[in-house]
């Protein structure tokens, strides 16, 4: 991986992680 595709993962890997546990966090407090 070249230094450019490592900063596009870091950028994209808070909105992932938001993806993936905002539908859990709102299961878990409904």
């Amino acid at each position: 991986m070249t230094s450019c595709d490592n900063e596009d993962v870091r950028d994209a890997l808070p909105d992932w992680v938001a993806g993936r546990l905002a539908p859990a966090a709102a299961a878990t407090v409904a």
